[in-house]
């Protein structure tokens, strides 16, 4: 009896050490640069440099933007869609995927800006990497619409909190996203 009490109460505490690290950081992210992948890391990050941010996706599978927390959507640095995206894969689909470690794949579009002080996404990308906020692009802007290859990869952790992950190439780079889910996700 005292024993199954103890495992419970342990049980409760592992689980709120998990939400409290998963809340603090629900997104990730890669770079891909010259046909390597850069480290993970957080969307939360004090780089003491510039400043500190947090990164905010808005969306869903098929239609997301990223954008610097603190700031209106409206001046969001990636959006990516996918636009014959005409429903959620199937759970049987997710389950598969998820046993065989393979993506669901999509042909979809990236919108994103560039300036005189990021002439390409290459350089902005690697701004990105290096200080761990998306540098702003106020002036003189261009916006760059291109094709793109989405991968998106499901991973499960336990029966309540997975995570998906995109994988989306472009213009010979590649970003990584990844969200902590804590149920199954609609939309």
């Amino acid at each position: 009896m005292i024993c199954s009490l103890v495992k419970q109460r342990l049980s409760l505490v592992l689980l709120f050490c998990m939400l409290s690290v998963s809340s603090y950081s629900q997104l990730s992210f890669s770079v891909y640069v010259d046909g390597q992948w850069g480290d993970w890391f957080d969307g939360y990050y004090n780089s003491g440099v510039k400043h500190s941010t947090s990164i905010t996706f808005s969306g869903n599978r098929a239609n997301f933007i990223l954008y610097n927390e603190y700031t209106h959507p409206s001046n969001w640095a990636f959006h990516v869609y996918i636009p014959n995206y005409n429903a959620d894969p199937s759970d049987d689909a997710i389950k598969y995927c998820i046993k065989k470690g393979v993506p669901l794949e999509y042909k979809g579009v990236v919108e994103y800006y560039v300036s005189e002080e990021y002439p390409n996404i290459r350089k902005y990308l690697l701004e990105f990497y290096n200080y761990r906020c998306l540098p702003v692009v106020y002036k003189h802007k261009t916006l760059r619409r291109t094709n793109a290859t989405i991968k998106i990869y499901h991973h499960k952790w336990n029966s309540k909190i997975y995570n998906v992950t995109f994988n989306v190439f472009f213009d010979d780079v590649g970003l990584a996203v990844s969200r902590v889910l804590f149920k199954k996700e609609k939309k």
